[in-house]
C-alpha cells in the first residue's frame, strides 16, 4: 500500500528534526533548573553555622558539591527517560493485546516488568550503601591530606593501613552486589525478548492467527522491548539522582533559614584586630569551666576547660583526634 509506505516515510525523516528541537529544549531546562538549583545550594551553605561546618569537615562538604553535579545532569534526563518508557509500555500493551498472543501476551509483559520494578529497588538500595561507603572513604583520605587525622604521631606504622584495607574491602564486596544487580537489570529488555517470543508461540504453533495478527504482536514485543531499555537506563539515572540528592538536601533546606542580624556584626568584629595589652593589663581572653556539646552528639566534646591569655602568649593545644582542639580554636 503505497499511502502507508509514504506516510511511514514522512514520519520517519520528521522524526529527526523533532528529535533535535526535544533534545535542544531539554537542555535549556535542564541548564535553567540547574542554574535555580546552584543559587539554592550556594544559599544554603552561606547560612550554615559554624558548628554544622566545623564538625561535618571538608570532605564531608566536597562530596555534596560532588553530588549537586548529579542532582543536576540526571534528575530531569533520568525523568524524561522513565516517562518517555512509560508512554511506551502503555501503548505496546494495547498493540500486544490486539495482537496474537491477546491478554496472556500483555500479562507477561506486566509481569516482567513488576519483575524490573523489584531489581530497580534492589539496585537503588545497593547502590545507596556503595554511594554512602564511597563518601567515607573520600571524607577520610581529605581529611588526612590537609592533616585533620595525624596519624604520624599518633598511631604506630603497623597500624596506619589497617582501617583502609578494612574500609577498601567492603568498598569492592558494595561494588560487587551493585555491578551484579546492575547486569541483570540491563539483561532484561533481551530477556524479555525471550518471554515475548513464547508468549507468541502457542498461536503461531497453532496456526489459528492470521499472519497480520502476527506481525503486529511481533511488533509489540519490539517496541516493549525499546522501552524496557529506555526503562532500565531511565531508572539508573534517576536512582543516581535520589541518592545525591539526599547529599544535598540539607543545603537546599537551610536555604529557607532566616539570616540573623547578629551574624553580620559578628562578622564585621571578627575582622578589626585586638588592640595590643600591656604587660600587667587584664587577659585578652578568659574561660573558666569551660563546657560544649553539639547540638547531634551525647557526650560533651569539651568538659571543665579553663584557660588564659594574654597579649603575647602562644598557646600549644595537645589532645587525640577527636579530642576538641579544632572545637576550641572556633
Amino acid at each position: 500500500d503505497w499511502g502507508w509506505l509514504v506516510a511511514w516515510a514522512l514520519v520517519l525523516f520528521t522524526g529527526i528534526p523533532f528529535r533535535m528541537v526535544a533534545s535542544w529544549y531539554e537542555g535549556l531546562f535542564v541548564i535553567g533548573i540547574g542554574g535555580l538549583l546552584k543559587q539554592r545550594l550556594l544559599q544554603g551553605a552561606l547560612r550554615l553555622g559554624p558548628d554544622e561546618l566545623r564538625h561535618m569537615g571538608t570532605g564531608y562538604h566536597l562530596g555534596r558539591v560532588i553530588e549537586s553535579e548529579v542532582v543536576e545532569s540526571r534528575a530531569l534526563s533520568g525523568g524524561v527517560l522513565t516517562l518517555v518508557a512509560v508512554v511506551e509500555l502503555a501503548v505496546s500493551t494495547l498493540i500486544i493485546t490486539s495482537g496474537a498472543g491477546g491478554g496472556l501476551h500483555a500479562l507477561l509483559l506486566g509481569g516482567w516488568v513488576c519483575l524490573a520494578v523489584f531489581i530497580g529497588l534492589q539496585y537503588l538500595r545497593a547502590r545507596q550503601k556503595w554511594t554512602a561507603a564511597r563518601l567515607s572513604i573520600s571524607h577520610e583520605l581529605i581529611e588526612k591530606m590537609v592533616g585533620h587525622r595525624t596519624r604520624l604521631a599518633q598511631e604506630s606504622p603497623e597500624e596506619w593501613h589497617e582501617e583502609e584495607d578494612q574500609e577498601l574491602a567492603g568498598y569492592l564486596d558494595l561494588s560487587t552486589r551493585m555491578d551484579r544487580l546492575g547486569a541483570v537489570m540491563m539483561a532484561l529488555p533481551r530477556g524479555w525478548m525471550v518471554v515475548g517470543l513464547l508468549g507468541l508461540a502457542p498461536a503461531f504453533v497453532e496456526g489459528g492467527a492470521n499472519l497480520a495478527r502476527l506481525a503486529v504482536g511481533l511488533g509489540g514485543l519490539i517496541l516493549a522491548s525499546r522501552a524496557l531499555v529506555k526503562l532500565v537506563d531511565g531508572f539508573t539515572t534517576l536512582a543516581d539522582a535520589i541518592i545525591a540528592w539526599r547529599q544535598v538536601a540539607f543545603l537546599f533546606d537551610a536555604a529557607a533559614r532566616e539570616v540573623t542580624p547578629g551574624d553580620a556584626a559578628a562578622n564585621e568584629l571578627a575582622s578589626h584586630e585586638a588592640p595590643a595589652s600591656e604587660p600587667g593589663e587584664q587577659p585578652l581572653l578568659e574561660a573558666c569551666d569551660l563546657a560544649f556539646r553539639y547540638p547531634d552528639r551525647g557526650e560533651s566534646v569539651l568538659r571543665a576547660m579553663s584557660f588564659k591569655i594574654t597579649n603575647g602568649d602562644r598557646v600549644l593545644l595537645e589532645s587525640p583526634s577527636g579530642g576538641g582542639k579544632s572545637t576550641v580554636v572556633s
